[in-house]
């Protein structure tokens, strides 16, 4: 792919920025944060903005799930269709400086904005850090500049140090004019990185409904079922009934899509 940097910048453009976890939140217990992190999985599949917020700060900090950048961006993208998030530009500007979500942020977008040596320069502080993503920025650099043997050796680098998102962008390396990724790697980073059954699921709705349905519900189980996801998987249940969904599903599914609900309202309902 020609324009790996680019994409990694599009990306970014609809994501937010990281806030500080409060500090009761740093003081739990290890059995309390787990057990927290489930019910904001189970609130987010309700369509719960704070609870998205929520959920990315902790894949921001590793704190009751592994640490990974792509689980926090897309987890914010969420908090910004249920509503969680209102103005980007103010919550940007609320992110505290030095973060290494911030600084993979902005080494990203000088990337995708050919700011070859900024993102060069951050990419190394992130490794001095001790992100992944600096190497991902750094192969997805290498890539740019005509020298794809490095980037990928780099990208697998970030990959084994726990990056889905250069995980992503190695599946990426395989697409081609008709839109095709390395399936069997991307279900590989799925089954570890479950936002990326989010992005399995729009690789195949346009080409294999029934592997989209079944994708969507992968991602939905783990609070990563946007309200796009949702809607189309509602749409899908409706026209072909070859997803097996119970009513609480289709109710939750339809809160989700933002359809109003009349006996719902905008109360947050958790599965029994």
């Amino acid at each position: 792919m020609k324009k790996i940097v680019l994409y990694l910048g599009v990306l970014l453009i609809w994501s937010f920025a990281l806030q500080p976890l409060t500090a009761e939140a740093k003081k739990e217990q290890p059995d309390s944060i787990a057990s927290d992190v489930e019910a904001l999985i189970e609130q987010a599949r309700w369509g719960d903005g704070q609870a998205c917020v929520e959920l990315a700060n902790r894949y921001c900090e590793g704190i009751g799930v592994e640490q990974d950048f792509l689980c926090a961006m897309l987890s914010f993208m969420q908090a910004r269709d249920f509503g969680a998030i209102y103005d980007l530009k103010v919550y940007m500007a609320d992110v505290l400086e030095g973060s290494n979500f911030k600084l993979a942020i902005d080494g990203i977008l000088k990337s995708a904005d050919k700011q070859s040596e900024a993102a060069l320069s951050i990419s190394e502080q992130l490794i001095a850090n001790g992100s992944s993503e600096g190497y991902t920025i750094q192969g997805a650099l290498a890539i740019e500049q005509g020298d794809t043997l490095k980037g990928m050796e780099l990208l697998e680098r970030a990959t084994d140090q726990g990056s889905s998102f250069a995980g992503v962008l190695l599946c990426l390396q395989n697409w081609r004019e008709t839109f095709n990724p390395n399936i069997d790697r991307f279900t590989a980073l799925a089954d570890k990185k479950p936002a990326c059954y989010l992005l399995l699921a729009y690789t195949y709705m346009e080409r294999e409904e029934s592997l989209a349905a079944h994708y969507f519900l992968k991602a939905d189980q783990r609070g990563f079922l946007n309200k796009e996801g949702a809607q189309w998987l509602l749409g899908y249940y409706e026209r072909s009934g070859e997803v097996q969904l119970t009513e609480e599903d289709v109710r939750r599914l339809q809160k989700l899509s933002g359809e109003a609900l009349e006996e719902q309202g905008d109360t947050v309902i958790t599965e029994e």
